[in-house]
């Protein structure tokens, strides 16, 4: 008999989440530090620190639902299903699902955090 081999699970969850989970961290933490930018040369770097974790959170494969609230909700932020009114209804059931079997709100912290720098203590 063969058995297929399984993904290493460490609390519940399996290491790409994890490492997704770490990195959706990293990720909010350099946008927390972008609204206090001092310069444009600052902006910039943390701009391309920010799209360098964007790029790493899609690499790495997602094992569970709580993986793929991550890059989903990242994605629903960085680029917005009302951009194609012929998807929003769907984009926006995939991101209520998401939310409601996972309890990740990806693109609700990313947009506290864009919208509201007095709320930004609260997601530390």
């Amino acid at each position: 008999m063969l058995i297929a081999a399984a993904p290493f699970f460490w609390e519940g969850l399996a290491m790409a989440d994890l490492e997704l989970k770490a990195l959706w961290e990293e990720w909010k933490r350099l946008q927390m530090t972008w609204a206090s930018r001092r310069s444009e040369k600052e902006a910039e770097r943390l701009f391309h620190e920010g799209e360098a974790i964007a790029k790493r959170i899609a690499a790495t494969p997602a094992e569970s639902l709580d993986g793929l609230a991550i890059q989903y909700g990242l994605y629903y932020y960085v680029r917005h299903p009302s951009l194609d009114p012929y998807t929003a209804p769907l984009a926006d059931a995939i991101k209520d699902g998401m939310v409601r079997l996972t309890g990740i709100d990806a693109h609700g912290e990313a947009l506290a955090i864009a919208e509201s720098p007095s709320d930004r203590r609260e997601l530390q």
